[in-house]
């Protein structure tokens, strides 16, 4: 969905630079180195539940174990020593009559952003550029979450979907992490979980739900108190803890459903793939009741009116709490393909136009083999998108990166893409198989193309999860990207000559080598 495009406040950092209202969960920083039923809760318990399930060599064929959990992602400062700000005009410094000078004192006293803000204070992502949209109340009726899924097969091998409620969640942070709790991001939380609870770190899938007027949470719009971090990333672990410890014997079943009302292909220069189709694991205990679902579905949520100071989730959260209400369990709809998908029907009618497409109990194609492979590949990324790397340099977005890097990705010999800067990012792709079922991970905001692409490869359904393991903004391939509009075109024109989705991407072959290393990925599982 277009948006206005505002100019950034000269002064917060070298030169003036005009950038889009959207850059849709990319980040850039400074140059550095590199108990036996499923259990919903409102807020993290004080303790988790004695496991009480089978194991795994004693499932029965077909079977494996299914856990998961919600948690609220509600403010709780008074738990992890923080104050939460709810007054607009306090957490807007910036405004024509100039700075607020006890804001600047307040930002000075926490230097963990570049911004002039006011660390206390919460702020949406994906409006505007900096601290524009505080969030100064709540959506107590939807509330915005952590919800993950696990899934253990009869060798003990485990996958873990975990959804925020969030515009986006890096890999690794510089600052914005708290005092409490100062591992952060998703690379970090899963190589604990795995130390913690001897799990493989590649089999935990950590991605968000891109609403925008839900959390940032990666400093771009001004971030969030650092003592929020610290009840997000633990609230992420807590999550993952008590899904499997709510792991009980389930069944697993899946399918693709047309829903071509609630999105649509918004790309301006061309005409563009879409992504109609809702795809959907379930997973059935014993007695015939859903454990979890898990979706995924191409429309960038941003249906919900930001102006409200509400922060809300758009339609996921809506999704979840009609399925959880029609099947019971937990469960979360992933981004499929949103890079050039717009929703339609709205958040409310959208969340629950989706929830309606998903068929009864029984009715999906059971994964007679639900045996989970699962592998990840890391690379680095060149950034060569030169706006997007000023506000790096300035540290307006709280990730790390690396040096030299070059890439050449292709299905070809000859027209190769091919890539090199001075400065990367690192990043990674997961590729996953239940069965006969498909998950990928990619690490930004993925097009209809990619997740297209990734369907095809199973015969029961592909879960292509955009936004997972980092937010690292736009993702076409080569061939859908234009270069002058990546090189600053893209912020101040989107009608006639440029598109703005290319002014948010780091790189001409990010999509393409995403694409062709997770389908490596997945050609090299087994069978079964």
């Amino acid at each position: 969905m277009r948006k206005h495009l505002r100019v950034a406040l000269a002064g917060l950092f070298t030169g003036a630079v005009f950038v889009g209202s959207v850059w849709a969960g990319a980040g850039l920083t400074p140059l550095t180195g590199s108990g036996d039923e499923v259990t919903r809760v409102d807020v993290p318990r004080a303790g988790l539940a004695e496991p009480g399930v089978a194991a795994p060599a004693s499932l029965a064929t077909g079977e494996l174990l299914a856990g998961a959990s919600a948690i609220s992602l509600k403010p709780r400062p008074e738990d992890f020593g923080g104050t939460w700000v709810q007054d607009r005009d306090e957490c807007l410094p910036v405004s024509a009559e100039g700075v607020d000078p006890m804001a600047g004192l307040a930002h000075v006293a926490d230097w963990h952003t570049p911004w002039i803000e006011n660390n206390n204070c919460i702020y949406m992502g994906g409006y505007g550029i900096g601290p524009s949209n505080p969030v100064v109340e709540w959506d107590d009726e939807y509330d915005l979450w952590v919800r993950s899924t696990a899934l253990t097969d009869a060798e003990g091998d485990t996958l873990v979907l975990t959804l925020l409620d969030a515009e986006g969640y890096f890999a690794d942070y510089n600052n914005l992490c708290g005092p409490v709790e100062p591992r952060c991001g998703s690379q970090e939380i899963a190589d604990d979980l795995a130390t913690e609870l001897s799990l493989d770190p590649d089999g935990i899938i950590v991605a968000s739900t891109h609403s925008h007027t839900s959390l940032d949470l990666i400093g771009g719009w001004g971030g969030v108190p650092a003592w929020y971090m610290d009840q997000v990333a633990t609230s992420i672990k807590d999550s993952i803890r008590e899904a499997l410890d709510n792991q009980v014997p389930a069944t697993l079943e899946g399918g693709e459903t047309l829903a071509r009302p609630y999105n649509g292909e918004r790309r301006g220069g061309y005409r563009s793939a879409e992504d109609p189709t809702i795809n959907w694991i379930r997973a059935v205990d014993g007695n015939g009741e859903a454990v979890a679902t898990v979706a995924a579905y191409a429309a960038h949520p941003v249906s919900y009116d930001e102006g409200l100071g509400i922060g809300h989730g758009d339609f996921p959260p809506v999704f979840a709490a009609n399925v959880e209400a029609e099947f019971g369990g937990v469960a979360s709809v992933f981004q499929a393909g949103l890079g050039n998908m717009s929703p339609r029907g709205g958040w409310q009618g959208g969340g629950e136009g989706l929830a309606a497409l998903i068929p009864p109990l029984g009715a999906g194609t059971t994964v007679s083999d639900p045996n989970i492979r699962v592998e990840r590949a890391f690379w680095d990324q060149p950034v060569t998108n030169g706006p997007l790397g000023t506000l790096g340099a300035g540290g307006f977005f709280d990730r790390p990166f690396s040096g030299p890097a070059t890439v050449d990705a292709g299905r070809q010999q000859v027209n190769r893409c091919r890539s090199a800067s001075a400065v990367s990012a690192h990043v990674s792709v997961t590729a996953a198989k239940i069965g006969s079922v498909v998950v990928t991970a990619a690490p930004g905001e993925t097009f209809a193309n990619f997740s297209n692409t990734i369907e095809e490869r199973s015969p029961i359904t592909a879960l292509a999860f955009g936004q997972a393991n980092d937010a690292l903004g736009y993702m076409p391939q080569s061939v859908e990207s234009h270069h002058l509009s990546r090189q600053g075109g893209g912020f101040v024109d989107d009608d006639y000559f440029f598109d703005y989705e290319d002014a948010y991407s780091i790189d001409a072959c990010f999509g393409d080598m995403a694409l062709e290393t997770t389908i490596s990925l997945l050609d090299g599982l087994p069978a079964s």
